[in-house]
C-alpha cells in the first residue's frame, strides 16, 4: 500500500528535479502567479536565496539559524523571508523540543515544486528574466522598510 499522497510521491520520483513537459519551455517568461510570487512571498534577495537553495536541496529539514548559516546570511535576514514562504504556503512549520524549536520544510506537493521550479529556472537559465527578477526585487525594497525580525525566532 502506498502512504504517500499522490503529491509527494510525483516528488520523490522527479528525483528532487524540475521536470519538463515537453515543447518548448516558457519559463523564460515569466507568468503573472511567478510574478505576484516573487513580489509577495520571495520579496527580498535573501528570499530568493531561500527559495533558491529550497528548490535545489528539497529535503531540507531545518531552523532559521541553520538555513542562514547554509545560506551565509544572517538570520534575521533569513527570519522573514521564512515566516512569508510558510505563510504563503510553500513552507510547513514544525515545532520541536517542547517549543523550543521551529523548523521549516518544504511542502511537498507538485504545484509548489512547479512553482519554485519556474522560478529558479527563470532566474538560473536566462538572464533576461534573472535581471527581471532583480529589478522586481529592488523596486520591492525600495516600496517597503527593510525586513525586521518576525516570529517566535526574531531575537
Amino acid at each position: 500500500m502506498n502512504i504517500l499522497h499522490e503529491d509527494e510521491q510525483w516528488l520523490l520520483t522527479s528525483g528532487g528535479r524540475c521536470l519538463s513537459t515537453g515543447g518548448e519551455p516558457d519559463y523564460y517568461t515569466m507568468d503573472a502567479r511567478t510574478r505576484k510570487f516573487i513580489q509577495e512571498a520571495v520579496q527580498t534577495v535573501a528570499g530568493l536565496d531561500v527559495v533558491l537553495y529550497l528548490q535545489d536541496n528539497p529535503d531540507t529539514f531545518d531552523t532559521a539559524a541553520g538555513l542562514a548559516l547554509r545560506l551565509r546570511r544572517e538570520v534575521e535576514q533569513v527570519q522573514p523571508a521564512l515566516v512569508r514562504l510558510a505563510d504563503n504556503g510553500i513552507l510547513d512549520v514544525h515545532i520541536r523540543g517542547d517549543g523550543q524549536y521551529r523548523c521549516y520544510s518544504l511542502v511537498r506537493t507538485r504545484a509548489v515544486w512547479d512553482l519554485l521550479c519556474r522560478v529558479s529556472e527563470a532566474y538560473m537559465d536566462d538572464p533576461e528574466t534573472q535581471k527581471e527578477i532583480v529589478r522586481l526585487l529592488i523596486a520591492r525594497s525600495a516600496q517597503t522598510p527593510p525586513d525586521t525580525p518576525a516570529g517566535p525566532d526574531a531575537k
